[in-house]
């Protein structure tokens, strides 16, 4: 990797401590740069500052390489490190780092649900009226006299269907409108009348081919 290639890291230092902590930085994984004085970057190592202000005002995360540590942590440093001790450094700025990798990647997992769920929205906006018209005909078919009994049976369960079918699409429009919600509402489910549904759902599709379901308690 060459040096300062896709930098994550900036050094200010005195020149030859810069180009000697940067090659150190990228031969183990975090590709670093010298610092320009005036570009602002995801994180700064500043090594013995004599004052943090013009390296916070451009970092994300500021690390410090000096001592006492209170000194910085009190101008603003979000981490200080002891000189003679990189490996302490090195680690702290691939936690930082693999911290930043998670959020970035959470994010876009959030953008893509939230895209999913506009998708979800409008095709559920788009099959209540269809699925409307198909429940009131199926009701006025459960009433038809002139059809047997297994043919009403076969009506009302497919007006049963579209019904839940309704609710369903009425709960990913809800869904939805409340994206940005960040709690789950946890509740008490009867899995008895969870299992009945099931097998109520899945009743008449067995029943043409010959097979009978029952939900047993």
């Amino acid at each position: 990797m060459a040096l300062g290639h896709g930098a994550r890291v900036r050094v200010a230092a005195p020149p030859a401590e810069a180009r000697k902590l940067c090659t150190r930085l990228s031969r183990g994984g975090i590709p670093a740069a010298i610092d320009d004085g005036v570009s602002y970057a995801e994180m700064i190592v500043v090594v013995d500052p004599a004052d943090l202000a013009p390296y916070r005002a451009r970092a994300r995360h500021l690390f410090v390489v000096g001592a006492p540590g209170a000194q910085y942590f009190a101008s603003g440093a979000d981490e200080v490190a002891v000189p003679g001790e990189p490996e302490i450094l090195f680690r702290r700025l691939r936690m930082y780092i693999e911290r930043l990798d998670l959020l970035s990647r959470v994010e876009r997992l959030n953008e893509r649900v939230a895209a999913l769920e506009a998708g979800l929205a409008d095709a559920a906006h788009d099959v209540r009226s269809p699925l409307q018209a198909v429940i009131g005909n199926a009701e006025l078919l459960a009433r038809d006299s002139s059809l047997t009994p297994a043919q009403r049976d076969i009506a009302a369960a497919a007006a049963r269907q579209g019904m839940r079918a309704i609710q369903l699409a009425e709960r990913i429009l809800e869904s939805a409108r409340r994206r940005n919600r960040t709690t789950l509402d946890a509740e008490g489910l009867d899995l008895g009348t969870l299992v009945e549904s099931a097998v109520e759902q899945a009743r008449v599709n067995a029943r043409s081919r010959g097979v009978t379901l029952t939900a047993v308690p």
